[in-house]
């Protein structure tokens, strides 16, 4: 009898967790609002800069613009780990890699200016 409790609350417990983890990986989309992430990552747009942040929009989401380019678009940079973004940081380009677009982002700046940026994750 003991046996079929505890595999019970073992079935139990690993649905609770499905949940959590479901839950926690839905939710980067939920706390950024008017992100669109497509369904298959697109085009390389940056190949050879880096990207400095100049807003954080959540602690694995920022507002970039290239580094070396003195009137560069803006970016919403994304990154699906635990790394965390701050002001004025310099992402530094991995070899290898490329900013991939992977979406858009629709925000309204403080002079209530409507924009869309690509969102991009390096690849």
């Amino acid at each position: 009898m003991k046996k079929i409790w505890v595999f019970v609350l073992g079935v139990i417990v690993g649905f609770v967790l499905t949940v959590v983890i479901a839950v926690c990986i839905a939710n980067f989309n939920s706390n950024v609002t008017g992100l669109n992430i497509f369904e298959q990552p697109g085009d390389c747009l940056i190949e050879q800069s880096d990207l400095k942040v100049f807003q954080v929009i959540a602690p694995n989401a920022a507002l970039t613009e290239m580094q070396d380019t003195s009137s560069s678009p803006v970016f919403l940079l994304v990154n699906d780990n635990e790394n965390t973004y701050y002001d004025d940081q310099v992402i530094k380009l991995t070899q290898g890699k490329c900013f991939r677009q992977i979406g858009t982002y629709r925000y309204t700046t403080g002079m209530k200016i409507s924009k869309t940026v690509p969102v991009v994750q390096m690849m």
